[in-house]
């Protein structure tokens, strides 16, 4: 699964005042916590979170940069990831989710890592920017669901109750017709 995401700057007077990161497509197993495919990067409208459901696997993530004026992603720790708390320093953890040697684009304008999404758990991130002034980082976050089984539709749980209730009609039809035979002596001994 891929989630393609833009982040563009707010450039005022030479100046980055704000970032709006947008998911380029939608893939099915990702969602925005707004209920739309942006944030602004204010409070009142944050950043789309990348939530990925469980079971859903492997996810290729990639982030460019749109009408950046030059600004890139920074040549060294281009991205800060660590578990449930804000990252204040560089660091990529957990290396079991998020796997360091696998992030690229450092110095260029798409940065791209891959999240194994095999345990449940928040992951808050902060991509750090290079080539202008102002607000040169933003901090969204993305869910892991972790491996197993996908949560089921409504539909698909009442198709399988439906084919288990079929599937005990005919047992006990069966098991019927076999205590019939045997008992007017037209079964096989």
């Amino acid at each position: 699964m891929d989630a393609d995401l833009t982040a563009t700057p707010t450039i005022e007077n030479g100046q980055v005042t704000s970032w709006q990161l947008c998911y380029k497509t939608t893939a099915p197993t990702t969602t925005a916590t707004t209920g739309n495919d942006c944030g602004d990067g204010k409070s009142s409208s944050p950043y789309p979170k990348l939530d990925f459901a469980k079971g859903t696997g492997d996810h290729n993530i990639k982030i460019d940069i749109a009408n950046g004026n030059g600004i890139t992603f920074a040549q060294t720790n281009p991205l800060w990831i660590q578990q449930d708390t804000k990252p204040t320093s560089p660091i990529v953890s957990p290396t079991s989710q998020i796997n360091p040697s696998q992030i690229t684009g450092a110095g260029t304008t798409s940065l791209k890592f891959h999240d194994k999404n095999s345990e449940a758990m928040l992951l808050k991130y902060q991509l750090n920017f290079a080539g202008g002034n102002g607000v040169m980082t933003i901090d969204p976050d993305i869910t892991n669901g972790g491996k197993g089984l996908p949560i089921f539709s409504a539909v698909q749980i009442v198709a399988a109750i439906g084919l288990i209730a079929l599937l005990v009609l005919v047992w006990v039809g069966m098991r019927r017709r076999a205590n019939v035979a045997r008992s007017s002596g037209t079964g096989s001994d």
